[in-house]
């Protein structure tokens, strides 16, 4: 359902009311298969902020993650289960509900210690909550693991905002 005719061309200022931004949430509102949204949520946030990896998070019922959606910035696609992201990470959204920014995940010590971050070689994380009506259904996870400092707090901001308008689309294509 989705191509890269959807594709916003720019980088969005989420201080400003920005036309691509418009129509990335009509599109996610038009998409009826859920599949089709975790791919385009996420082919939209790896372009928009220019992040090599991501994928969509999401809470299983007993606790576990399920990972819907993963790929590279190039389109390809990596088994997070085989080169696994930050449990770590994922663990402080779930129990925070906040986003999270890191320049140097090797250096910040809140993360430095993940096995997973120093295995991968991991400097810059950004993710952010899926949450609807207060629940936790997931989470955007977007990394880069060449350059530190490649996401910022005007990045944080974007995440955010874009993350609780994918949050409300996939929850409505949800089985209840």
């Amino acid at each position: 359902m989705h191509n890269s005719d959807h594709l916003v061309t720019k980088r969005l200022n989420p201080d400003t009311v920005d036309n691509g931004f418009l129509e990335i949430i009509d599109t996610m509102s038009k998409i009826t298969d859920i599949s089709n949204l975790f791919e385009f949520v996420l082919d939209q946030a790896i372009f928009i902020l220019d992040a090599e990896n991501g994928c969509i998070v999401k809470l299983k019922q007993d606790g576990t993650f399920g990972f819907p959606a993963v790929r590279h910035h190039w389109g390809g696609y990596y088994n997070p289960e085989e080169d696994p992201i930050s449990t770590t990470v994922l663990t402080t959204i779930i129990m925070n509900r906040v986003p999270i920014l890191t320049s140097d995940a090797m250096a910040d010590p809140r993360f430095s210690a993940s096995q997973s971050i120093v295995a991968r070689s991991l400097r810059s994380i950004l993710s952010a909550p899926l949450i609807v009506d207060n629940k936790l259904i997931g989470a955007i996870y977007l990394e880069n693991r060449s350059k530190k400092g490649r996401f910022s707090m005007n990045d944080l901001d974007t995440l955010d905002n874009f993350s609780r308008h994918a949050a409300r689309a996939l929850n409505n294509l949800a089985p209840q």
